[in-house]
């Protein structure tokens, strides 16, 4: 037993070692040996006998971190029905760790880029919105090249008074 447990904690702690390689063979009685030196019957092992097991693709991919440094719309929230009216509609864009110094939101509202917007604002209010359905898009831009990460919303905005509406969904987060 006492040698079963050399042997195992051997294994372990020379796992790590690329460098040297393992060699083994049973004797007559059945028992493996494993050593660090060749001798007569014995096999080289190519691999590590101690393998640390890989993640599929499907866990590679689900465990693999989302792009953490991507503005995400706060406000409106997705599918929102916001009453019109003459605050307009608020729109606030978080972007984890903040913008980088020549990093800069584009906001595009219905495929239209806002270019009355400073590129480093993350709270603003959009006045005069017809009612209907609205697409609110922000991309992060690197040194004027977009990076491919963005946010994207759908809301509707209603005519005052219209009790399916939520001035609540219009506000920025406190």
């Amino acid at each position: 037993m006492t040698r079963t447990i050399t042997l195992c904690l051997w294994l372990i702690a020379s796992a790590g070692v690329s460098a040297a390689p393992l060699y083994v063979w049973t004797d007559a009685k059945g028992i493996r040996h494993y050593s660090d030196r060749a001798v007569s019957g014995a096999s080289r092992l190519d691999e590590p006998a101690v393998r640390t097991p890989r993640p599929t693709q499907a866990e590679a991919s689900s465990s693999a971190p989302q792009s953490v440094h991507a503005p995400r719309i706060l406000s409106p929230v997705s599918n929102a029905t916001i009453e019109q009216g003459q605050a307009g509609v608020m729109i606030s864009v978080s972007v984890p760790d903040g913008l980088g110094p020549d990093e800069e939101l584009v906001y595009r509202l219905d495929g239209r880029e806002l270019d009355t917007i400073a590129p480093r604002t993350t709270r603003l209010a959009v006045e005069r919105l017809e009612v209907g359905r609205h697409e609110l898009d922000v991309t992060l831009v690197d040194h004027d090249t977009p990076t491919g990460r963005r946010d994207r919303v759908v809301f509707d905005v209603a005519p005052p008074g219209d009790p399916s509406a939520s001035q609540a969904d219009a506000r920025p987060p406190s």
